[in-house]
């Protein structure tokens, strides 16, 4: 074969490579992979064990309720009024209302203030229970400068053992928190919502205990 000949069937060659480069690029080799989606929970430290007398009662937290928009994992926000948009990438890691119910009982019996508190699925007797529902768990954006974490909880405070219906609950609260992200974000929001969970569960904690320390 004449070496002119070779030359050119090697030019071609590479010509035929670098085209077939081309339109592989053009059909999507080279973009950017589309984000993964993400998950998000609530955390936060338990709190350390409070100098107060234990008192002699056993606290049942029962699984939490829910609004019906909070049903799922999808991660809400709101910017406008009315409107209420699920993130189709980010979501949480557990229905929220698990993951309050969950909180609380953890911190409950962090905090030494009770013989003990118990999760929902326990077989242990108790002397009360606690009952709960999730209003808000949402993002709110509209019209702020920094996102917000909004969550409302909603609790009852029962007695186990008491005949009488009319005597049986305690009390009955609603404690709602609203925490700015530090960047507007969703992993900022999960991290205020954090913090909102956080002051709710205390708020719940110092009531109950003032209560069943006047009531039994």
């Amino acid at each position: 074969m004449k070496p002119a000949l070779t030359r050119c069937i090697v030019i071609a060659a590479v010509c035929l490579a670098a085209g077939l480069m081309v339109t592989g690029n053009g059909c999507g080799l080279s973009r950017t992979p589309r984000p993964s989606p993400r998950s998000y929970l609530l955390d936060y430290p338990a709190p350390q064990a409070v100098q107060k007398p234990a008192l002699p009662v056993v606290i049942r937290v029962e699984r939490f309720s829910a609004a019906p928009e909070l049903s799922g994992v999808q991660m809400l926000y709101r910017d406008a009024p009315y409107a209420s948009t699920a993130y189709s990438l980010y979501r949480w890691r557990a229905a929220p209302a698990d993951m309050a119910s969950f909180f609380l009982a953890r911190d409950m019996n962090a905090s030494g203030l009770f013989t003990a508190a118990l999760p929902y699925d326990t077989r242990l007797a108790a002397t009360h229970s606690l009952e709960g529902r999730v209003e808000e768990f949402y993002e709110n954006d509209a019209e702020q400068k920094h996102w917000q974490a909004v969550l409302s909880v909603s609790v009852t405070l029962a007695r186990e053992n008491e005949p009488d219906v009319t005597k049986r609950i305690v009390f009955q609260k609603t404690y709602r928190e609203v925490r700015a992200a530090s960047v507007n974000n969703p992993q900022a929001v999960a991290g205020a919502m954090s913090e909102a969970m956080r002051s709710v569960s205390e708020r719940i904690i110092a009531d109950v205990y003032e209560a069943l320390s006047r009531k039994g």
